[in-house]
């Protein structure tokens, strides 16, 4: 596994695990009650809170380094959201979905881009014993002509 991957979790103690798994109850006790009412203020059913409160939380864990963040929806910004797409289609309607989701599946394909290139890249840099990496590969970069 490389070490970017759970970085946060290096050096961890199996020691803390009960102290943490009442930490994670009590985070749980308070962000989820806040991701349900985050959801609705942005216009979106409760359980996308939820999903945006877990995938924040997986992504951060995975790819983060400090193990003492909690990451999640804003709830200052939800209203602000709900009032920018409602300009656009009426809240609750399928067009009103698409439009809150499709910034979160753009991010989710460059993730997956950003990935395959580094699967590439690895690849190459073991057949060949040079490492080649561009940050081109994954899309975040553009490229001129």
């Amino acid at each position: 596994m490389p070490a970017w991957f759970f970085a946060s979790l290096q050096g961890y103690r199996i020691a803390s695990l009960p102290r943490d798994l009442v930490a994670g109850l009590m985070l749980a006790a308070i962000a989820i009650p806040g991701q349900l009412a985050t959801a609705r203020l942005a216009g979106m059913p409760p359980e996308t809170g939820l999903y945006a409160f877990a995938a924040g939380s997986l992504a951060f864990a995975a790819f983060g380094a400090n193990r003492f963040m909690s990451v999640a929806a804003d709830s200052t910004i939800a209203p602000i959201f709900a009032g920018g797409l409602a300009s656009l289609t009426a809240p609750g309607t399928e067009r009103y979905l698409e439009l809150a989701l499709g910034p979160y599946f753009a991010c989710l394909r460059i993730a997956l881009q950003c990935d395959s290139g580094r699967r590439e890249s690895d690849q190459m840099s073991r057949s060949t014993k040079v490492a080649s990496s561009h940050p081109s590969r994954c899309g975040a970069v553009p490229t001129y002509p």
